[in-house]
């Protein structure tokens, strides 16, 4: 099984445990203190595998990160990570013989995290001195395996970018609409010319739209939702793309491949299978 399948198929499993253990960490009891780089960890649950991480082989790891006060969970991720035997305190550097299924806890300073770089996109609070996370092996891969695997993904998706850019293809032909192909990827149909103002980040609008599948079926009715243009989480990226193309006023037909709507996973309640174009009829209002 490869390491990214590995990967999907544990990390509901895995996002429980983490927030669980996140949820268990005390100052520092039961810590044990590492003296060579400063830092405390706390083994949660060990394997009795004999897949041990070596240096130069490629690790997943599930990582969640916590408030340290409250245990709130505030970041989670799965990243893939090159174990490596460095002479500073690093993420790489923790993975060394660590084996599959080991789950540890850390508490790091923040000064030591931050001079090294050691994850620099994570929201670190600033009123904390260590930095409290949990971190879960799921699978670990000798790098030449690793580089196949990821060549085989690459054209596994590429496979299916061709086939949705097909399935839209057909439905523009079927439905023997106009569209032009923006330089995203996203289809656009202008159904009626807007007169105001394009938008701009942090500008506060609101949007009416409907979305369906490409044989028709709804997976939303039309819905009007106000929001802050730019903030995460508002809408998907293949709408947020679409509308800096677009005036207030203006409404339009879409077409969005998979990459900017749901992607591989499809959507959380199901209306989406995984690597699904999406069809939006949306007005800027």
């Amino acid at each position: 099984m490869s390491l990214s399948t590995k990967t999907i198929i544990t990390s509901c499993l895995l996002s429980i445990l983490l927030w669980n253990a996140c949820s268990m960490q005390g100052k520092r009891d039961g810590y044990t203190y590492n003296k060579k780089f400063g830092y405390y960890y706390k083994l949660l649950a060990f394997s009795d595998t004999y897949v041990t991480a070596h240096p130069g082989d490629v690790v997943s790891v599930r990582l969640a990160f916590c408030d340290n006060d409250s245990d709130t969970l505030y970041d989670e991720r799965t990243i893939d990570v090159v174990a490596r035997d460095e002479q500073m305190l690093s993420l790489s550097q923790l993975l060394v013989d660590l084996h599959t299924g080991d789950s540890i806890l850390y508490m790091i300073p923040k000064k030591n995290i931050v001079e090294n770089s050691f994850i620099p996109d994570v929201f670190w609070h600033d009123s904390a001195s260590d930095v409290h996370f949990s971190l879960m092996v799921s699978a670990i891969v000798d790098s030449a395996v690793y580089a196949d695997q990821k060549k085989e993904r690459a054209l596994w998706i590429q496979a299916k970018r061709d086939y949705e850019t097909f399935l839209i293809q057909q439905y523009i032909k079927r439905t023997k609409e106009k569209f032009t192909q923006l330089r995203s990827g996203i289809y656009k149909r202008v159904i009626k010319q807007g007169r105001g103002n394009y938008l701009e980040i942090g500008d506060v609008t609101s949007i009416s739209y409907q979305g369906s599948l490409l044989d028709g079926k709804i997976i939303n009715h039309f819905t009007n939702l106000d929001f802050t243009f730019g903030a995460e989480y508002q809408v998907i990226k293949g709408i947020e793309i679409v509308l800096r193309t677009m005036k207030k006023g203006e409404r339009s037909k879409i077409i969005v491949p998979s990459e900017f709507a749901w992607g591989e996973l499809g959507s959380s309640d199901g209306s989406v299978p995984p690597y699904t174009p999406v069809v939006f009829d949306i007005e800027l209002k």
